[in-house]
């Protein structure tokens, strides 16, 4: 009913007329007990005693209608409603009233019955009265109390009373039933004593007051196991779908539920109080062993366990070494692969993202490992259900140094007075560190050592040592004392000349042989002439080289070696001189000038 303004002017009208009954002489009413409880399925009775003045300003009052009603709001001008009218008690309620004096009979009483009820009246002015306070009614019915249980194999000897939630009058007579038959002979509820009754799974129990089946008291069950729906998963459910479990118990009965998860070898944890176990989207971390129990004063009844497999593909796909530190070359290593996984997952290896070996187990083993094996890894799991790759892991190998590589710039023999450089190097991890020896005594730890000066007594051997953590390794060259570089600079000097004066006499000698056959017709042609001119001779020879450019000389024999050797004749010019005493008559006669080439 919607509440307004007038509906609760109205209200507090009616309430002070009452007020006004209850406070002014002539006017009022008294209920006989301000508290009624009833037994459900008996009959209760409310009475109350009202008066009125019989006259008022020269008027006679007397009642007119007389109702008992449980609204506490009613309309601005109306009244509440009569329980006669009221579907909810038809045919089980009477009111009689007399000489003032009227009750409210209700049978049949019920649970729903219980609240507060008030007597009203209307006089002939029109004006209607509620006496208040109001009249309690208690509904209550037979409950069976089990004051102890005890546990046997296959049942329960359970000690069981039987009482109600307030004293009713007259006392009354209690009766047992045990799965609908009764149990011994009822008793008064003044004298009963508990009653010691054997139940077992499935049986149940109940009390009530004598020859009024309304009130006997709910079923008390002894339990029997429950039963899980589903009963079986299968071979698993897959992450993200819902789980729906139900807890059953047969028969139906008045009980509290549970839901248990097993945790490993720490017992159990519960989930849930409802009789259905319900997960909307099912996770890896829900696998687990499950049962419901079911509980009342008789004790408590575990189901089967029901394995919830949930199924999912790789997570948390992991590739770690093992050791975890930085491995010497010679060391056995294992590099392991995991993953959270269900169902179990395959495993492959990848270096440099090239495929190196699979192993169901994870693992990928080096017996002694090298620098060879070192690179980029990553593993990927694989299940029906999809496959994930692990995050990249540089393995690094540490190593000694190889041998050194020594070197000497400029290489041979030093001069005094020269620089030199020596340089060391050698492949290694962590990089190497280098120290050079001279005679077995540290003299720098670079790995170039520069002389800028080059003495004598610094000849022999330098020795490089390359080192790291792992190991170290040595390597020696050594220094010899040559020429200086003034004298090597003046001898080849010297050199370059001679060999640039006998390129210039060969070049010489070639141009001459080429101008000879030029000259031989102008020879003969002075002979016919038979002129007065006097021949010259003319003779060339070659002297013996000086044994310093020795190494000249022999160069220019080797290139020459392939000519042929022969006999050249080169024509000479006369020309006009002074008589000689001794000249004969042919004075002015063809000479011939022989050169001849000789193998020195």
């Amino acid at each position: 009913m919607r509440w307004t303004p007038q509906k609760g002017l109205g209200l507090f009208v009616a309430l002070l007329l009452d007020v006004q009954v209850l406070a002014t002489d002539g006017w009022g009413g008294d209920y006989t007990l301000g508290t009624v409880c009833g037994l459900e399925g008996s009959t209760v009775e409310l009475q109350c005693t009202f008066r009125h003045p019989t006259t008022e300003e020269g008027r006679n009052i007397y009642t007119t209608e007389t109702w008992w009603h449980t609204e506490t709001n009613w309309p601005y001008g109306g009244h509440p409603k009569d329980l006669r009218l009221d579907p909810q008690y038809s045919g089980r309620v009477r009111v009689d009233c007399q000489q003032k004096k009227c009750k409210l009979v209700i049978r049949e009483l019920r649970q729903s019955d219980a609240g507060e009820y008030r007597f009203r009246f209307v006089t002939s002015g029109g004006r209607g009265y509620s006496v208040i306070p109001a009249v309690t009614l208690s509904v209550t019915t037979a409950q069976v109390q089990v004051t102890n249980v005890t546990g046997r194999r296959a049942y329960v000897i359970a000690q069981l009373a039987c009482h109600t939630t307030c004293n009713l009058e007259p006392p009354m007579s209690f009766c047992w039933v045990v799965n609908g038959h009764p149990n011994g002979d009822c008793e008064s509820s003044q004298t009963a004593k508990p009653r010691q009754i054997p139940l077992y799974p499935g049986d149940y129990v109940t009390c009530g007051v004598e020859r009024n089946p309304l009130s006997t008291s709910s079923r008390l069950y002894a339990l029997a196991a429950p039963s899980v729906s589903p009963s079986d998963l299968g071979d698993g459910i897959l992450k993200g779908q819902r789980l729906t479990l139900t807890c059953t118990v047969d028969p139906l009965a008045s009980c509290t539920y549970g839901w248990f998860k097993e945790i490993g070898n720490s017992g159990h944890q519960k989930v849930s109080d409802e009789a259905v176990l319900v997960i909307r989207s099912i996770e890896s971390s829900d696998s687990a062993e499950y049962f419901c129990t079911v509980a009342n004063e008789l004790g408590e009844k575990h189901s089967k366990r029901i394995k919830v497999n949930v199924k999912y593909p790789p997570e948390d796909v992991a590739l770690e070494g093992i050791p975890s530190a930085v491995p010497w070359e010679g060391q056995s290593v294992s590099l392991k692969c995991s993953s959270a996984t269900n169902p179990k997952a395959r495993y492959a290896f990848y270096k440099d993202n090239e495929p190196v070996g699979r192993d169901p187990g994870g693992f990928v083993n080096f017996s002694s490992i090298s620098p060879e094996d070192a690179g980029s890894f990553h593993c990927q799991a694989c299940n029906e259900y999809g496959c994930v790759n692990s995050t990249k892991v540089l393995l690094d190998v540490a190593y000694g140094p190889r041998r050194p590589k020594v070197s000497a710039t400029p290489s041979g023999s030093v001069g005094v007075g020269s620089w030199v450089s020596l340089t060391c190097s050698s492949d290694a991890n962590p990089s190497a560190s280098y120290i050079w020896y001279h005679e077995n005594a540290p003299i720098s730890n670079m790995t170039v050592f520069n002389i800028s000066d080059y003495r004598a007594e610094l000849h022999g051997d330098y020795c490089c040592q390359a080192w790291n953590r792992v190991g170290s390794r040595n390597a020696t060259l050594r220094l010899s004392t040559g020429a200086s570089p003034l004298k090597v600079m003046t001898v080849v000097c010297v050199l370059a000349g001679l060999l640039l004066l006998f390129l210039i006499l060969g070049t010489a000698l070639l141009l001459r042989k080429k101008m000879a056959p030029a000259a031989q017709p102008n020879a003969s042609a002075e002979d016919s002439r038979g002129g007065p001119d006097e021949l010259l001779y003319s003779t060339l020879a070659f002297s013996e080289p000086d044994a310093i450019y020795s190494n000249v000389a022999r160069a220019e024999r080797r290139r020459c070696e392939d000519r042929d050797e022969g006999v050249e004749y080169s024509a000479v010019n006369c020309r006009a001189s002074r008589p000689r005493p001794d000249a004969g008559a042919d004075a002015c006669s063809a000479l011939y000038s022989t050169v001849q080439s000789k193998r020195i």
